[in-house]
């Protein structure tokens, strides 16, 4: 008998729909690194889980999944929001299943316990239902004042970047708080992202709509990947519940930077009236020429020779980029577009400063010609056309691959930590999350408190390449400062 009570269902569309289908998932693992007092963090763990389920409807949530038995592919997910039920939320058994805690000698076992977490499989033994749909890892040490570890769980299709941010920060400060007490249930049930989501383009919508669904489709049987990988499938027996692709494990890797880094190249983005996304972006584009593009040549590069078109998916948080938006970024939801960004042939006799603001300003055109609008409501008329969908993945997205690389700049954590820094100090968050069915193969994160964080989630065939990849990157990253403004392309790669 079910013991929750049901408030709303809806159907889940789109992105959303695809981070759940055919018995995919993704989980969205935030790795909160701090230090204090770590009895502080799981000593009101029970009362701070009831006020998070109260607040947000995604996290008082679960998944269903309703398949037609006449042809399982076809499918229906559902979002449930439950109802809150006092009695249950109390009840330390129910509560439990929102958090774990673990206590180790090992500075760097978070590592692997967010890998191994991501790539388990969270739904129940039918592929129907996952619930819950986020919790906490507390990775604690035996001996204390040494850092510790927050680990936030949750599902993509109610979760993001930024909202991951928003749960730590209320977990943190809730935690934190000498005043505790019992709050409302928060009853607005917040829109899915391509409700909130104007159609570009008016009555022409559905003529663009039709060529660029064309244009994509031969993106997708003209695509030769340029980073070699290898898919390690979870399971070495092949899972029978699974018709169209088998699911796969990703790789995490992580590294840091430090704050003086982070400081001097904030203070030289600001003289030149750029964001960090710029130089970032830019580095990325050159780090892959380095490990993986140039390699290839047959010739030794001179100064005439161009990079290489190369595109890359990046996440554009929509939160306050909706006409009379009801989101904010305390809103915790799956609200983010994918655009796929074509810098052509650049020649490396460019500087770096203009590379980067060249990609900053491509990046931005993104968001002016509303082609992030148009790509959110074209991804949701192909996901939602089963027949189309499963024609397109299976002829030419193999085990499931449906982008070579993505960049998810989660930003600046956006949030106070004042608040909570007499008794935790936030020192660090990495996001890093996996994909199990349709996927992109390689994704690197950046996300910032007081440094910047780099998280890379993979599947290159060799170890060693992902390692020297984002050592690479964060190398290149931490010697921006440094550019001149005469300092090129060729240059770089040359080094």
């Amino acid at each position: 008998m079910d013991l929750f009570r049901v408030q709303l269902t809806r159907e889940l569309t789109g992105l959303e729909k695809l981070l759940c289908l055919h018995g995919n998932w993704f989980t969205i693992a935030h790795v909160a690194c701090l230090t204090g007092d770590q009895t502080i963090l799981i000593s009101n763990t029970d009362y701070v889980i009831r006020q998070l389920l109260k607040r947000h409807d995604r996290l008082r949530s679960r998944l269903q999944i309703q398949r037609d038995h006449t042809n399982l592919i076809n499918e229906i997910p559902l979002l449930e929001t439950l109802e809150y039920d006092d009695k249950l939320f109390s009840n330390p058994e129910i509560l439990k299943l929102f958090y774990r805690i673990i206590y180790t000698d090992d500075v760097n076992e978070w590592k692997q316990f967010t890998e191994d977490e991501c790539n388990r499989n969270v739904y129940n033994e039918e592929l129907t239902m996952i619930f819950p749909l986020f919790h906490v890892l507390f990775v604690l040490r035996k001996v204390e004042h040494e850092q510790f570890h927050m680990i936030l769980f949750s599902n993509h299709c109610i979760s993001d970047g930024h909202s991951g941010y928003s749960i730590l920060n209320d977990f943190l400060t809730l935690t934190t708080s000498t005043l505790k007490r019992e709050e409302l249930v928060n009853q607005i049930i917040l829109p899915h992202i391509t409700d909130l989501t104007p159609k570009p383009f008016g009555i022409f919508f559905n003529l663009i709509s039709f060529f660029a669904q064309k244009f994509y489709s031969y993106l997708f049987k003209s695509h030769l990947p340029k980073i070699p990988i290898k898919s390690t499938f979870l399971s070495q027996q092949k899972d029978h519940r699974y018709l169209l692709f088998q699911p796969i494990r990703i790789k995490f890797l992580f590294s840091s930077s430090t704050n003086e880094h982070y400081e001097q190249l904030k203070e030289v983005c600001h003289r030149r009236q750029l964001t960090l996304h710029g130089p970032l972006y830019a580095c990325l584009l050159l780090t892959i020429h380095q490990c993986f593009l140039l390699k290839k040549r047959t010739k030794q590069i001179t100064i005439n020779d161009s990079l290489e078109q190369f595109d890359i998916e990046l996440d554009y948080d929509m939160r306050l980029r909706v006409p009379q938006s009801p989101l904010t970024k305390h809103s915790v939801g799956c609200f983010i577009a994918v655009a796929t960004n074509h810098i052509g042939q650049v020649p490396l006799h460019t500087t770096f400063w203009s590379f980067a603001r060249q990609c900053l300003t491509i990046t931005t055109k993104v968001l002016e010609n509303y082609e992030v609008y148009l790509n959110l409501h074209i991804m949701k008329n192909i996901i939602d056309d089963t027949k189309t969908f499963s024609k397109v993945t299976t002829q030419h997205c193999p085990n499931g691959i449906m982008a070579e690389m993505s960049f998810s700049n989660v930003g600046k954590y956006s949030f106070d930590t004042s608040v909570y820094k007499d008794r935790l100090h936030l020192r660090s968050v990495h996001v890093v999350n996996n994909g199990s069915i349709y996927h992109t193969s390689t994704i690197a994160f950046v996300s910032c408190v007081e440094q910047l964080d780099f998280s890379l989630a993979h599947e290159m065939e060799h170890e060693q390449d992902a390692h020297v990849f984002l050592e690479r990157y964060v190398k290149l990253v931490e010697q921006c400062p440094l550019f001149d403004e005469n300092i090129t392309l060729y240059d770089i790669l040359c080094e």
